[in-house]
């Protein structure tokens, strides 16, 4: 009953800390694993979840006719071929493995957010910066 009720209270804190900056599965991933849930069913679980955001946020813009649909369905199509291959690679790979990429992953992004958040406008971190958003 207690995993419900911290279920419940992140759940909340998770989707008010998503709706305004993004990365709710930087929280929930951790969290699902800290109380026992696969490292695989918790990224699923958060990528389910991420997808009902998303659809939910591109009906909004659509409503509200604010969205380009050229680009817009260019960058689909790959996200979409990038978000098959990511699954593809987290179901083929070993579990340790998986684990120490999601430790280290988050260790990354860790240290490069506050230098993100420190910019006045958007820049290139590193060459290969559309790759990484992609591959993200």
């Amino acid at each position: 009953m207690l995993e419900f009720i911290l279920l419940f209270i992140v759940g909340i804190f998770v989707g008010m800390y998503a709706s305004v900056v993004g990365g709710g599965a930087l929280v929930l991933v951790p969290f699902f694993s800290l109380i026992g849930i696969p490292l695989l069913i918790a990224i699923a679980t958060t990528r389910v979840g991420a997808t009902i955001q998303e659809l939910v946020s591109a009906i909004a813009f659509w409503r509200k006719n604010a969205i380009d649909w050229k680009p817009s369905l260019w960058v689909s199509i790959w996200a979409m071929a990038g978000a098959y291959l990511g699954a593809k690679i987290v179901i083929d790979i070993d579990e340790r493995t998986l684990a120490y990429t999601v430790a280290l992953t988050m260790l990354a992004l860790l240290l490069l957010i506050p230098k993100i958040g420190k910019q006045k406008k958007p820049r290139m971190i590193f060459p290969s910066y559309w790759l990484f958003t992609f591959a993200v």
